[in-house]
């Protein structure tokens, strides 16, 4: 019984270590890839719409977004991720229709590619919209909604490195895996909402 309670328990420290490997290792890479643009970065081109705009849902893997086709290049351009969502969508399905004349802020280094199709990149992400002066992208927000993905993307490391401690726990110590991880979760989600409230987080 002592045996497989050994067994058990080596099994289960193993089970943390890769937990909390992955943890850190997912949370570090989110920490280093920086996801904001800067101001600088960007270019305004003016585009015309040869068709409504096209909107998709959240499915599976693909993150609702909306697709514009222009008159002027082969390329689709896209509103995703962050910028999707601080779109009023309704007031861009009312106001945004084929033929509208638009100005779209993009990446710099995608002006070479707009005409330039291919498979691994066959679209340009917009990172600002207009049109008759009325912005739809709000570029506040969206670097908001980018610092908060930070935020939590840094404290998902910390909950990683907190998780090591039991891998060192007393061998004739039952470890209760699936416990642990929910206790962890619901700690951090109080600890985080609590140092959000005093301006930490």
């Amino acid at each position: 019984m002592a045996d497989l309670l050994n067994q058990e328990s080596e099994k289960d420290r193993l089970a943390i270590l890769i937990a909390s490997f992955l943890l850190i290792v997912f949370s570090i890479y989110f920490i280093i890839k920086d996801n904001t643009i800067q101001t600088n970065e960007l270019t305004e081109i003016e585009i015309s719409l040869n068709s409504q705009p096209q909107y998709f849902e959240y499915k599976a893997k693909t993150p609702a977004h909306i697709i514009l086709q222009s008159k002027e290049y082969k390329k689709p351009f896209w509103i995703s991720n962050f910028e999707y969502k601080t779109i009023n969508l309704d007031s861009f399905q009312l106001n945004i229709n084929k033929n509208d004349i638009l100005k779209v802020k993009i990446n710099k280094e995608d002006l070479s590619n707009l005409n330039n199709e291919s498979l691994i990149n066959n679209l340009i992400y917009i990172y600002g919209i207009s049109k008759n002066n009325i912005e739809y992208i709000n570029l506040t927000k969206t670097k908001g909604l980018k610092d908060e993905d930070s935020k939590i993307a840094y404290f998902s490391l910390i909950l990683g490195f907190l998780m090591i401690p039991y891998i060192f726990l007393k061998k004739n110590v039952e470890l209760r895996f699936e416990f642990m991880i929910l206790t962890y979760i619901f700690l951090s989600v109080i600890a985080y909402s609590f140092l959000k409230t005093q301006n930490i987080f």
